[in-house]
């Protein structure tokens, strides 16, 4: 898939890009975030740091602290892929008091029609609940002063200016931030001011123009996740669905993030057209957008993956220059959802994502046809009869998280009484739990990088059977690419042959016997690893024959069920005419 497709989700207002501007540097740079290609630029961020604070090592990535003249070394350093991410953060400026915001006159109407007073009434600000919104970033105006920035846009090192600078130069984030937590900024009659003005905003930025490459959208999710973000933003979408991107999002739904995300504005006059994904997917609250009459905006895209409609035509908006501008657009109508699930989860802090869903509902205006419809999902919600002592609705039924095969009907079995069998393999547990290695290790093949033979590739070879249908082909081409020889019952080869592969649960023993001589001083015992179910397995005693023809791998431990994958790295490896060997060896063997 072209990352390229995954653009905002704006409305059909026109809207132009900008340069980004540079901004002044003081001498030692904190929270820098930078990634590197390979082990040398790892090497060559670290003796160039003043402190590392963390290495986020699924994504090659090192948060620390960083003077002027090492920033200008690693920019220069072709093992460097991205360099000054930086976060910035913020004291609290001005946290509203029930009184203050009570005392806001002429609210714009897309504030009055999601009946904001009355949670406000009630003490419900957005106090402590941490939302993070992926987007273009946010501008350094004011109104928006106690939002952390945070970019992981790859800066261009042949351009003058910084393209992994924190803050939007699109105007897009700002005002889609905006909408959740900007500070009351005045527009003549009226006055724009965040929902959930007290919430603690995290401006993730991932778009570089009216693009995100994949891996800066992986990394945002990631961040998110650990550090227990509980509501996410993505006003942003594709046509395509995408096994990498469903895998996140489905981690970030395990981990308790409740997200929101826009469903897309190519509908037409004439024409209808689905909903984007990620608001597509199982697991995300889908928004569309209305007008101030509360009919469907033209550009609004529609399906039964439409949960809610929100105001996203002719809104006023806090601009990146720090005044008010018009636009339109599902980006803006999210939000909105966005803010009121932040008040709802202030309330209720232990609420799943399918009850903070149906309390909404319940204060939804179910408006076209009677029902949930595919225009406008489960209506407008609006808060303006919400009581104090509202009940956090019990959801019957309730989604279990679902696992990464869904998309493609590989998910967990169901029994006869339609109830999900509690038990999974090791590989399914091991998938479940690892979502987000398994989507990094996913997305660098997807994206021609190399992974590691034995830390990465292995034990995602161990787990094929168990991944979707798209993943599996990913496996399949990474594998042709490094050339991997294999062997296996049922998969013969004229380089290798193992024995006992049927009976290795008895045997515990297999001879491994190759074509060509192996030098044998070469292969050590850390190049060759045994995988199942995604685990590295220890207890292999490996010897070698002095021809070089043959080596044995035996254990006296009981073998549990599941299929199995011994990978030989050919690193150093040569022929007994000293010849380099550059391609893998794998033997795989299943136990019953």
């Amino acid at each position: 898939m072209n990352w390229k497709k995954w653009c905002l989700t704006i409305g059909a207002s026109a809207w132009l890009a900008v340069a980004a501007p540079q901004f002044a540097h003081a001498a030692e740079h904190e929270d820098v975030f930078i990634i590197y290609k390979n082990d040398a630029g790892k090497q060559a961020i670290e003796e160039n740091a003043t402190a590392i604070v963390k290495d986020f090592e699924a994504f090659k990535t090192i948060e620390g602290t960083f003077s002027d003249d090492a920033l200008r070394i690693l920019k220069s350093d072709a093992n460097i892929q991205v360099i000054e991410k930086n976060a910035t953060t913020y004291e609290t400026s001005a946290r509203y008091t029930t009184a203050d915001l009570l005392s806001i006159t002429n609210l714009s109407w897309s504030s009055k029609m999601t009946g904001i007073t009355r949670p406000w009434t009630l003490g419900l600000t957005g106090n402590g609940v941490k939302v993070g919104v992926i987007d273009t970033g946010v501008a350094k105006v004011s109104g928006m002063d106690h939002v952390t920035r945070l970019s992981f846009v790859q800066d261009n090192p042949a351009t003058s200016v910084d393209e992994s600078t924190v803050y939007d130069t699109e105007n897009h984030g700002t005002g889609v931030a905006g909408i959740i937590t900007a500070n009351s900024v005045k527009d003549g009659t009226n006055t724009v001011v965040g929902l959930a003005p007290n919430a603690d905003v995290y401006s993730l930025k991932v778009f570089e123009g009216d693009n995100a490459e994949m891996s800066t959208i992986l990394s945002a999710v990631e961040w998110s996740i650990e550090n227990n973000l509980t509501v996410l933003n993505m006003s942003l979408g594709s046509a395509e669905p995408d096994a990498i991107l469903e895998r996140a999002i489905k981690a970030a739904n395990a981990a308790g993030v409740t997200i929101i995300a826009a469903s897309g504005n190519e509908s037409s006059l004439s024409a209808l057209a689905p909903v984007d994904y990620p608001a597509a997917y199982s697991g995300v609250i889908g928004v569309g957008a209305v007008d101030q009459q509360k009919v469907r905006s033209y550009f609004s895209n529609v399906g039964d993956t439409v949960d809610f409609v929100a105001p996203g035509e002719s809104l006023r908006l806090l601009s990146k220059s720090g005044g008010i501008r018009v636009d339109s657009g599902t980006s803006f109508a999210a939000p909105h959802i966005t803010a009121m699930i932040t008040l709802l989860k202030e309330k209720y802090p232990t609420a799943t994502t399918a009850q903070l869903q149906a309390l909404l509902k319940k204060y939804s205006e179910d408006l076209g046809v009677s029902g949930r419809d595919d225009l406008y999902g489960n209506g407008l919600p609006n808060l303006a009869a919400f009581v104090t002592d509202e009940k956090l609705p019990t959801v019957e039924n309730e989604p279990i998280t679902p696992s990464p095969g869904d998309s493609d009907g590989s998910g967990l079995p169901i029994d006869t009484d339609d109830e999900a069998i509690e038990t999974k393999s090791d590989a399914q547990q091991f998938i479940s739990n690892n979502q987000y290695k398994i989507t990094t290790w996913l997305s660098a093949i997807q994206e021609g990088r190399k992974i590691g033979l034995r830390t990465k590739f292995t034990p995602l070879y161990s787990l094929y059977s168990d991944l979707a249908s798209p993943e599996k082909k990913l496996v399949k081409a990474y594998n042709k690419k490094i050339k991997t020889i294999v062997t296996s019952a049922t998969t013969k080869s004229t380089k290798i042959s193992a024995t006992n592969l049927t009976k290795m649960a008895s045997a515990k023993t297999t001879q491994i016997r190759f074509t060509t001589p192996i030098k044998s001083s070469t292969l050590t015992e850390n190049r060759v690893v045994i995988y199942r179910a995604g685990k590295e397995v220890s207890g292999f005693k490996l010897t070698k024959a002095s021809s070089g023809k043959a080596i044995r791998l035996t254990t006296t431990k009981t073998l549990a069920k599941g299929n199995y994958v011994i990978m030989i790295d050919p690193t150093k490896l040569k022929t007994k005419t000293s010849k380099a060997i550059t391609t893998p060896f794998a033997i795989k063997f299943t136990v019953k």
